[in-house]
């Protein structure tokens, strides 16, 4: 529950074992929503400049959203929108007083919320080869001295890169780079039924114009899912593999897929593995 015209930060996380593109709405005429983050991390602008009411994810995304909404409204969750029968939540809009909630007032506040960009970390900071999305600025950590580490992944149903998960046996090894003018270009193609997730580092779409559905040129996220519709071009991204060695998995979010067989691994040498074993020996009242 909150109070109609007020600004709150609604966290949704999606958990579906067949991790479908569904449609995320709520009712324009009584809501609007603001994208704040995706996947956990903050758009290089905080929150973003339109107010949407459809937000098509997969099974597997987290979206965070400022909402502010004039009346008790709900919020579906389904492969068609337009046939979405009952909301899967309730959201309990409550009046203030002697204000009345109308669509006039509601849209008489748009666009209040005060834009700001967030600090990161340097394994979040930009690889475009400007400062942001919407920046024309250059970027300092793409120079020509840039030198960028490719790699392509394609998916089906049992394999990834044509290979059926081996505990064994990595896709590939790479060789860790702390350098900040480094950093690793995949290109990612099959997603639209097999969603792409990679574990210990986000992505950033470089993609052009972006990948479609919520993945926006520029954004990081976990999870890629680029709708077959759009064009046959793989959905390219970048991230800097300069944190954690070891280990690094990936696979579809399918489930049943995965299970399969479509899910692999790569090996970062020369790098600090994962904190598992630090964590596991330190003792409880020392975290």
């Amino acid at each position: 529950s909150f109070s109609a015209h007020q600004w709150v930060r609604l966290r949704v996380i999606m958990a579906d074992s067949t991790a479908k593109v569904r449609d995320l709405r709520l009712d324009p005429a009584v809501c609007q929503a603001h994208v704040l983050a995706y996947d956990g991390v903050w758009r290089s602008t905080v929150p973003a400049p339109q107010s949407r009411s459809v937000y098509s994810v997969t099974g597997a995304n987290r979206l965070d959203l400022a909402i502010r909404c004039n009346a008790s409204s709900g919020v579906w969750y389904a492969v068609d929108s337009i046939n979405e029968g009952e909301p899967l939540v309730q959201l309990n809009v409550t009046q203030q007083g002697d204000v009345v909630a109308s669509r006039s007032n509601h849209q008489a506040a748009e666009g209040s919320i005060e834009p700001w960009k967030p600090q990161r970390p340097l394994y979040l900071q930009s690889l475009l080869p400007r400062d942001g999305c919407y920046d024309t600025t250059p970027n300092p950590t793409i120079t020509t001295n840039s030198s960028a580490t490719h790699f392509n992944i394609t998916m089906t149903s049992v394999t990834l890169n044509g290979i059926s998960f081996s505990a064994a046996t990595p896709l590939t090894t790479f060789e860790m780079d702390y350098s900040p003018h480094s950093f690793h270009e995949w290109s990612i193609v099959n997603t639209s039924n097999h969603p792409f997730h990679l574990h210990t580092y986000w992505m950033q779409v470089v993609s052009p114009g972006g990948c479609g559905y919520i993945y926006e040129e520029g954004e990081w996220y976990d999870t890629i899912s680029k709708p077959t519709e759009m064009d046959d071009a793989p959905c390219v991204v970048r991230f800097r593999m300069n944190d954690i060695g070891g280990r690094i998995l990936m696979h579809c979010h399918t489930l049943g897929h995965e299970d399969a067989g479509t899910m692999g691994w790569v090996m970062v040498t020369g790098g600090p593995p994962p904190g598992l074993d630090r964590i596991e020996q330190e003792p409880i009242s020392s975290l």
